[in-house]
């Protein structure tokens, strides 16, 4: 059984939040229209080079942080590329209301 969590995404008091939620391309939830594609590893960048419908198509892979798992860096790991993956996000999202 597949678990998928969805969480409700805003970035200004003026925007609509948006649902989002980690999903495979053919989703039936998935907009047909009017969405930006964020690509966050290599592997779905290359395998998905067109994604129908959307307004634009971003490729930002991470290094996954669980290299540092069980060693003292782990939490300064996962600290630093939560506030890359945020920083990003949030400048994409900004970008993405005003067009």
């Amino acid at each position: 059984e597949v678990i998928i969590l969805r969480y409700s995404v805003s970035w200004t008091d003026e925007v609509t939040s948006i649902t989002s939620f980690s999903k495979v391309y053919d989703d039936q939830d998935n907009p047909s229209g009017g969405f930006y594609a964020a690509m966050t590893c290599d592997e779905a960048a290359e395998a998905c080079p067109i994604v129908t419908g959307a307004s634009a198509w971003v490729s930002l892979p991470y290094e996954d942080p669980k290299n540092a798992n069980g060693t003292p860096l782990e939490a300064l790991k996962c600290d630093e590329r939560c506030r890359q993956i945020a920083t990003e996000m949030l400048w994409l999202c900004s970008h993405a209301a005003l067009s």
